[in-house]
């Protein structure tokens, strides 16, 4: 039988790397997996949308990161720093995980949400070491 590598959890891996980067710059944005009810206003939301074998021991994560804030502007503000952000992550070491690269699906594109207020949204894939 042949090595058993599984994927990391991305969500996980984004979530945590996207606060504590947000937070050393003094931003407030509120980041998880589930939008929180009521939402924050300022706030980031990340998707696992589906995850692709790359190497043996490689998986390319399919993250999706919606962005809202108060007007468009500063969701747009938000959605390009949290792209800066998830871009400077490539070819570091995260505890225990490596990110060997972050490749653009969609860069920040205006995304609206009727119900929720001015959303931006861009879609990243993500290699990353498995487990």
């Amino acid at each position: 039988m042949g090595e058993v590598v599984t994927p990391v959890d991305a969500e996980a891996l984004a979530v945590g790397y996207l606060k504590a980067e947000l937070a050393s710059r003094s931003d407030t944005a509120a980041v998880a997996t589930k939008v929180a009810n009521p939402r924050p206003v300022r706030s980031v939301r990340v998707w696992l949308a589906g995850t692709n074998r790359q190497t043996p021991v490689h998986f390319y994560a399919r993250l999706v990161f919606g962005c809202w804030d108060a007007s468009p502007v500063d969701a747009s503000q938000l959605a390009r720093l949290a792209y800066a952000l998830m871009k400077a992550a490539e070819g570091a070491d995260y505890g225990a995980v490596w990110v060997a690269d972050v490749v653009d699906v969609s860069g920040p594109a205006y995304f609206p949400d009727p119900d929720a207020g001015p959303r931006y949204q861009f879609t990243l894939d993500v290699l990353i070491r498995g487990t």
